[in-house]
């Protein structure tokens, strides 16, 4: 009699083809994500060695939800991480032109002791402003970025124009990494879900 293959092994393959150098244990983290709809990668134009970079990618961790941003500056790091929580929090439902939702701007200011306190204050920053506000962020203008202070403005629109995929309680401490790689920079953080 045949084995019957399951729809997650199915995945699970297909997976593990696309990511032939990741281990079993990323590979089976990405299928359990995916069936959890937070797996979307996307991509930006980067002018790192004129190819086009991930600006995200989710990282192996048990219980909660981490991601690896990268970018050719600190601006692009700290935008890239708002957008990855944001897209890992919730997809937009399709519209059509007419049925697009007014934009809203919300000014953010932070100051911090160091990169790596102004890194999470911003992100649980969103957060905040995204559950009293209702708002889901989709862009980011940094307008001065330095090791202590912070402004910029998030650009969302409201709830009812995203289907929530996950809920995303703080970014941590836990894991959490701020350097300049070859290139550029890169960050990971891990998010309590």
């Amino acid at each position: 009699m045949a084995h019957k293959i399951s729809r997650s092994e199915i995945l699970l393959l297909a997976i593990h083809q696309f990511y032939s150098g990741l281990s079993w244990e990323l590979i089976k983290f990405m299928v359990a994500a995916s069936l959890r709809g937070v797996i979307r990668r996307k991509f930006i134009a980067c002018e790192l060695s004129g190819s086009v970079m991930e600006s995200y990618e989710l990282i192996e961790h048990t219980a909660d939800i981490g991601i690896r941003v990268k970018g050719a500056s600190l601006e692009d790091i700290f935008r890239n991480a708002a957008a990855a929580m944001f897209d890992i929090i919730a997809g937009e439902k399709p519209k059509t032109p007419q049925q697009r939702p007014q934009p809203r701007n919300i000014a953010v200011g932070q100051k911090a002791d160091n990169l790596e306190d102004l890194f999470l204050n911003w992100l649980n920053e969103l957060l905040s402003l995204s559950a009293t506000k209702e708002l889901i962020f989709s862009d980011f203008l940094i307008d001065k970025l330095d090791e202590n202070n912070l402004k910029a403005t998030a650009i969302g629109a409201g709830i009812e124009n995203y289907k929530v995929n996950t809920e995303i309680k703080a970014a941590t401490y836990h894991r959490l990494k701020i350097e300049k790689v070859p290139g550029g920079w890169q960050a990971e953080v891990i998010f309590d879900v």
